[in-house]
């Protein structure tokens, strides 16, 4: 069984899960900034756009964290399918821009091998198990996981 110990969250965001909250939305604005720059467009104006979106996506935390917990990850809002053709879109963009897209394209590389695992059956969230274990994998490691210490 899971615990439910919460990790401590400080508000200097000391924290891993605050760290990795932050490094993914820290990465994902300044990839947007930078193709945006590319186009002429300052990343002040693009700034309230990201701000807008990142307090939509708190929205859907706890949906997301319901299916986690279950490890079950039907395609409610989107199939991998979908997700992958705005993941190839944001790559051929960046790549036409002369932007790295190492990291988008090591997304893109893990959404396709899942997708041709079990096209049309889950969404974003069964990448979590990796695309070779998918989400079956991801749940057996998480009722494997060891209680904390105390």
């Amino acid at each position: 069984m899971r615990s439910s110990v919460r990790p401590p969250v400080s508000r200097r965001c000391t924290t891993w899960p605050c760290w990795a909250s932050r490094g993914g939305a820290l990465n994902a604005f300044l990839h947007g900034a930078v193709l945006l720059g590319a186009a002429k467009v300052d990343a002040a104006a693009f700034a309230p756009f990201a701000n807008q979106w990142l307090v939509c996506v708190t929205g859907f935390h706890q949906r997301l964290a319901d299916q986690i917990d279950r490890g079950a990850y039907p395609a409610e809002d989107a199939t991998l399918e979908t997700h992958l053709a705005t993941i190839k879109y944001l790559v051929r963009e960046s790549a036409s821009a002369g932007i790295d897209i190492d990291w988008p394209a090591r997304i893109q590389s893990l959404t396709e091998r899942r997708n041709r695992r079990e096209p049309h059956r889950h969404t974003r969230l069964s990448l979590l198990g990796g695309a070779e274990e998918g989400p079956e994998g991801l749940a057996a490691r998480n009722r494997r996981a060891p209680e904390p210490s105390t």
